[in-house]
């Protein structure tokens, strides 16, 4: 099925931020020799809106090239939002082109991070892989943001902008969290204030 090859896909891509220097395929990302993980088929081949926005904003954490596999005359209203959210494709774009990858990693609940060129921003990806039930809270603390990211380090204040939701979460010291639903993920812009 569509949805578990999804999986397999991030399961691949899921590379341990922590180690970025020394991960070849983390460290050769950027503009000009972008990895490629595969199109993005929200909106087709049978995905949930969840579903298709965990493929969407892992793409995005990725810096992986944004080729659809669906044709945007033909797919719902729900799908189309998705795939054209500027937010999250303003990630995926960003100028510094560092490919992002895992900070945290916990049975079903995975953390992912990338850094961003504005005023030493990150994005974060909160991905609950679970299959069922009501969904779990997912905390992102500062401590889980590697030393070598410019601009941030642990006791830090933080401005939080849900980019699925495209609404403004508020100021947080050192963490927040967020419901994740099961096969579903939280997208985030956090800023130093």
């Amino acid at each position: 099925d569509s949805w578990q090859s999804v999986q397999g896909i991030v399961e691949y891509w899921s590379r341990d931020y922590n180690n970025y220097s020394a991960d070849p395929l983390l460290s050769i990302a950027g503009p000009g020799q972008w990895n490629d993980p595969d199109m993005v088929i929200g909106g087709a081949n049978g995905l949930s809106l969840s579903e298709a926005t965990t493929q969407f904003a892992l793409w995005a954490i990725f810096a992986a090239p944004l080729l659809l596999g669906n044709d945007l005359r033909s797919i719902d209203d729900e799908f189309k939002l998705l795939l054209q959210n500027e937010e999250i494709i303003a990630v995926n774009q960003d100028p510094m082109g560092k490919q992002g990858g895992v900070i945290y990693d916990s049975d079903y609940i995975k953390i992912f991070m990338r850094e961003l060129t504005d005023g030493n921003s990150i994005a974060v990806v909160m991905f609950n892989n679970a299959h069922g039930g009501f969904g779990q809270y997912v905390e992102f603390t500062d401590e889980l943001v590697p030393q070598f990211v410019q601009g941030w380090s642990e006791q830090k204040m933080f401005k939080v902008r849900n980019l699925v939701n495209r609404t403004t979460l508020g100021v947080y010291n050192r963490s927040f969290q967020d419901l994740i639903e099961p096969s579903s993920v939280g997208m985030y812009k956090l800023t130093p204030v």
